[in-house]
């Protein structure tokens, strides 16, 4: 029986089942409106004009030490809700980096929508607890994506993928744990995974996201340096960057196959 691949975004438009967090409803909303959000997740960036010592004095902040082997110390960490500042002792140099939308959700999770309020209070947050404000994150990697629910099984989505732009799908988890699967790009990760399953939810969800390094957006026509930028930015570019990527996964849909096997089934 002849096994049929398909292309995503040959056959369908260019929304894939609808977005649950941004509910975007068509070409023409892509093309004519300017796009204020999309949820970021992840980040990691470079702290910016703000002193090892106001870190030290922040009453907010409790530091855990890190030694190398002869005992000298290597650098400073603290550690909130899935948002982890670093510092580094002998360049001086302040990492942040972490989950925003875990961070909204007191580290606990990320499978509710992550919509515009949620991310302007996680900024909030983030100012008062840490004193960290977006003009200060010098951006080096970003996360975003979709929970979207899908018209199908999330697992029979994920269990059919074959590859993205000719490179073969990686399953990183399948199992009690969840099903993940994963291309590695040069500039970017596209990720595809229940995360229903990820976090024992009853209802189907499926993520699609992009983990970017923010040099790879300057292809695209749009310069992101601080997180402030990208606030700054329409957001029109990074959604249809995520539908482009999902339009070159390739996979079998099994449900063809089910259809060849009903119209045959009383042929001899």
């Amino acid at each position: 029986m002849e096994r049929r691949e398909i292309q995503k975004g040959r056959e369908n438009n260019r929304t894939p089942f609808g977005f649950a967090n941004n509910n975007p409803t068509g070409e023409s909303c892509l093309l004519n409106q300017r796009y204020e959000h999309i949820p970021l997740d992840y980040i990691k960036a470079r702290v910016v004009g703000i002193s090892f010592d106001v870190f030290m004095n922040n009453s907010n902040l409790e530091f855990i030490p890190v030694l190398r082997e002869h005992g000298e110390i290597h650098s400073f960490y603290c550690s909130i809700q899935n948002m982890k500042l670093t510092m580094f002792d002998s360049s001086k140099s302040i990492y942040f980096e972490g989950s925003l939308h875990k961070f909204f959700n007191s580290g606990l999770h990320k499978y509710n929508d992550f919509d515009l309020y949620a991310f302007r209070n996680v900024l909030e947050r983030i100012k008062s607890v840490f004193g960290i404000s977006p003009c200060n994150l010098h951006l080096e990697q970003i996360e975003y994506g979709f929970n979207i629910t899908p018209p199908v099984k999330t697992n029979q989505i994920l269990n059919h993928l074959i590859e993205h732009r000719s490179r073969e799908f990686e399953r990183k988890i399948n199992g009690s744990r969840g099903n993940y699967s994963q291309v590695a790009r040069t500039e970017y990760f596209l990720k595809i995974y229940n995360k229903a399953k990820q976090y024992k939810q009853s209802n189907e969800i499926m993520r699609i996201e992009l983990k970017n390094k923010t040099r790879k957006f300057n292809s695209l026509g749009v310069k992101i340096a601080t997180l402030q930028d990208f606030i700054n930015a329409d957001k029109r570019i990074f959604l249809n960057h995520l539908i482009n990527e999902w339009e070159h996964v390739t996979l079998f849909d099994p449900s063809i196959e089910k259809s060849l096997i009903n119209q045959n089934k009383f042929k001899y």
